[in-house]
């Protein structure tokens, strides 16, 4: 039995490379969507405990201290914001990334459906040929028997 050859192969094996891309870009930008709502979850926590927690060995009264502590809760709160931008952004990218994805998968299974169908096509041909090869063999020996009988 020959083997299987679907000609189509070298364009499947780059839908599946830009799949495989596409998927790699998507994890990407998902990571850093990740990343940057950990940032801004860890400077709110941070702004949080800055202004109801007093250090250690200050007064309550400290005008100094709270005004640094002001001016530090106000630099986290403006660092969350611009992180939130970076976010929103972020997760515009996302989502144009998922619709590349899920095109290039798209576009990868069409032709790996279209591979399956031909090949089980030719298994079917194939052993149908050879079964009848078979009945050929087999009838040409009874008919060879047949004759020296």
């Amino acid at each position: 039995m020959r083997k299987f050859h679907f000609r189509l192969q070298s364009i499947l094996d780059v839908r599946r490379y830009t799949e495989d891309q596409r998927k790699m870009e998507l994890g990407a930008i998902s990571s850093r969507c990740a990343y940057l709502e950990r940032e801004i979850r860890a400077r709110r926590e941070l702004r949080h405990s800055t202004l109801t927690v007093l250090e250690p060995g200050t007064r309550a009264e400290d005008i100094t201290y709270r005004h640094a502590q002001a001016a530090y809760a106000q630099r986290l709160k403006t660092e969350a914001a611009e992180l939130e931008r970076k976010l929103e952004t972020a997760r515009k990218e996302r989502t144009v990334a998922v619709e590349r994805y899920r095109e290039a998968r798209k576009q990868a299974d069409v032709l790996d459906r279209l591979r399956r169908r031909q090949e089980r096509t030719y298994f079917r041909e194939q052993k149908r040929d050879e079964t009848k090869r078979m009945d050929e063999i087999a009838m040409s020996r009874r008919m060879h028997h047949a004759d020296t009988i």
